[in-house]
Order: C-alpha cells, then structure tokens, then sequence
C-alpha cells in the first residue's frame, strides 16, 4: 500500500493504522446511536490511543532507527571501537538487527496482547473508559466489542512491540560497556566520544509524549467519573516521570563505569603532563637568570599552558552518564507538557480568564 517509505519511515502506517480503527468505531457508534457520548471526557482515551498514540509509536520508531544506526557508525568512524573489538561490535549489531527483524519477538508480543484481552475484560480497571465503552448498555455494544477487543489488542500488541525494542537497545548499550572503548576524556561533547548517545536518546521524545498522552486520559476519565480526586494526579505525574526516567535515562548509567574510569585516568594522565610542562617551562625562564625579556614578551611557550589549562577543564567536565542536562530537560517537557490540560479540570479556562482579567483591572 506504499504506506512504509524507504525502510524506516513508517508515520503513515501508523497514520492510517489508528485512523482505520477510529472510523470503524465511529461507525460503530452510529450503529449503535451512542456517537454523542464518544465526545465525552469519560471516552477521551479512546481517541487519544488511537488517533495520538499509535501514529506516535510509529513517529517514533521512524525518527529513532536512523540516529540509532549514524551512532554505530560514528563509533567506526572516530574511533571509540578499536579494530580489535570491531568484530565484536559487529556480530552484536547483526544479532540485535535480527532480533528486531524477526517475527518471532512479535508473535510473542501479539499473542500477550490476546491474552491480555481474554484475562484483562473480567477484570476492574482504572478509569472509565473500559466501563463506559464495554458492556455498558447506555453505550453500545458493537462499539464496546470493537474498542476493547480489536482497539486494545492493537494498541497493547504496539506497546508490548515497544517495550521489546527497548529491552533491545538496553542490550546493545551493554554490549558496547563490554568492549574495550577508545574513550577521549578532553573530547567537546562532555562524555569522551559517545555524547551523540544524548541526541539518540532525545528521539525517544514522541514515546514520552504518546505515555504521557495516555495517562492524561486516564487521568482525565477518572476525574469526570468521580473515581479519582484531582489531587491524586500529583503522585501519579511523579510516578509518570519517574518511569519515564526508568525508561530512557537510567539505561545510559550502564556507560557510568567507563566515563568515570576514563576521567579519572584523564585526570591523572593530564596532570603529569601538565607537571612536565611546566617544569621545563619554569627551568626555561625562571630558573635562567640571564633570560632576556625582550624574548619573554614575545615567545609563544605560554600559549600551550593556557591550551593545557582549557583541556584539563574539560576533562574534570566529563560526565558521568552521557545524559546532557538539555536531554533531561527536553525529555522532562515531553512527559510534563501533555499533562498540562489537566489543570483545565480543576481551574476551567473562563474561570482562570475572568481571575486575570479582573486582578488585571483591578477590580
């Protein structure tokens, strides 16, 4: 259907993937003549899984392969693997790439799906969505079965397929722990070499954003179900961006190890030479009484010492984790900035314009 370009770029299967599963159920709907309720805020996870959840799955997985993949080759290229650990490097990605090609990992993940569908229905869940879209009468019953039995066991065989790739990436970055990495602790990015780690990690983002997404709506359903207090949402933000965290940060402390060996060693290793520098520095033109001045004043030996001083800087600048505070910042955005409705349920817009208008004017 041409709805993959290229080999990566699956945004338009994840597109038309949700799109097709939203206007079944919207026909559904119809069907069942409960299309006024699907507006509701009680249902609002359905639209969010489906319309903004799925497509960002694929989104994700579109913008993510092809960093992934200009990061293995940057460790070619600048050296970080060394030729000895090279064919280590690549018989591991060959392993992971068939694993992640393979439809075995994915059979599994659909039939947890399934499974998860047939042991799930029975059981209470949190939110309403589930009560009010499956076997509710006052809803429909065609929409309820659709939702809960197509919708869902898409949506829970993606995010299942998601959480495979993860496991995935978390092996690689332990494979690469493992090798005998070239690491240079004066390099500009702040972690030895592998600071482009930092840029493939921020492309995680659209996954963030869809988890965010979809707590949102639960937490929304909850609220408008009276199932929830709105001041509950305040830990579960917390649990939120805590597993978030888990997800896409805490992986790179595998790398801890190695940056703070090579920066100690860094450390050590620019001292001495700073020492020996300065030693025949100091033997040069203090120790020489009749050194001419004239000389002093134009020759360049100061220049490598301010040099030498800048790149020890640097090397006490090494991270511990190649996780850059804007990586931290641009990831905790993703995760907080979809929960921000949350406060329209507490504090309504009109509401909120009418208090600053009025301590505007004054009144």
């Amino acid at each position: 259907m041409h709805l993959v370009r290229g080999r990566a770029n699956t945004v338009a299967l994840g597109v038309a993937l949700g799109l097709l599963l939203w206007i079944v159920l919207m026909m559904l709907a119809i069907t069942d003549g409960v299309l006024h309720r699907m507006s509701s805020l009680l249902v609002v996870g359905v639209h969010i899984r489906l319309l903004a959840a799925i497509p960002l799955f694929f989104f994700c997985e579109s913008v993510l392969d092809p960093r992934v993949t200009s990061f293995v080759r940057s460790l070619v290229r600048s050296g970080v693997v060394s030729q000895d650990a090279l064919q280590t490097l690549t018989i591991s990605v060959a392993r992971i790439t068939r694993w992640k090609d393979s439809w075995v990992p994915e059979t599994i993940c659909a039939l947890l799906a399934v499974l998860l569908w047939w042991y799930g229905t029975p059981l209470s869940r949190f939110g309403t969505t589930a009560e009010n879209v499956v076997g509710h009468p006052a809803i429909g019953f065609l929409t309820g079965q659709w939702y809960w039995t197509v919708c869902m066991t898409v949506f829970r065989f993606l995010m299942l397929r998601w959480l495979w790739r993860l496991c995935l990436w978390w092996y690689f970055l332990w494979t690469l722990s493992a090798l005998p990495l070239r690491l240079l602790p004066a390099h500009p990015d702040g972690a030895a070499g592998i600071g482009y780690l930092d840029v493939v990690h921020a492309h995680f983002a659209p996954l963030v954003v869809a988890i965010s997404l979809i707590q949102t709506a639960s937490f929304a359903e909850g609220i408008t179900a009276g199932m929830m207090p709105v001041e509950a949402v305040y830990p579960a933000v917390a649990a939120t961006l805590f597993v978030d965290a888990l997800l896409f940060l805490a992986p790179l402390l595998i790398l801890t190890p190695k940056l703070w060996a090579r920066r100690v060693k860094g450390r050590d290793d620019f001292m001495n030479l700073a020492e020996r520098y300065l030693g025949r520095l100091e033997r040069k033109w203090v120790g020489a009484s009749d050194a001419p001045y004239d000389q002093l004043l134009g020759t360049p030996d100061w220049a490598p010492l301010v040099a030498l001083k800048n790149i020890f800087g640097d090397v006490c600048r090494v991270r511990w984790t190649p996780a850059s505070p804007r990586l931290i910042t641009q990831l905790t955005i993703a995760a907080l900035l979809p929960m921000a409705p949350l406060l329209l349920i507490k504090y309504p817009f009109a509401e909120l314009m009418q208090k600053f208008v009025e301590r505007l004017a004054g009144l």
